[in-house]
């Protein structure tokens, strides 16, 4: 997944920084806000982890969850910065 992160923010960089590129500065700032909801969600899921250290089965729906929304949050980024070029 880490490599996925790394490849979006890196074209989202791209895009950015590119003035000569026609985009759709929406879309692009809405993929800008899924990426930057990655770590909070990774935080937000930590916090649940240390509250429920003592029941293992808490944590593993934890885990669940925690993987289920970084994924969500990585495909709507990449949802959005495909419709930052197409929308052009």
């Amino acid at each position: 997944m880490n490599w996925l992160v790394i490849s979006l923010l890196l074209a989202l960089t791209v895009a950015s920084c590119q003035p000569y590129v026609a985009v759709n500065r929406g879309s692009l700032r809405a993929a800008w806000w899924w990426l930057a909801a990655v770590p909070f969600s990774n935080f937000v899921m930590a916090l649940f982890r240390a509250g429920n250290v003592r029941s293992p089965r808490d944590i593993v729906l934890i885990e669940v969850w925690a993987d289920g929304f970084t994924w969500l949050f990585l495909g709507l980024g990449i949802v959005c910065l495909g419709r930052a070029f197409r929308g052009a």
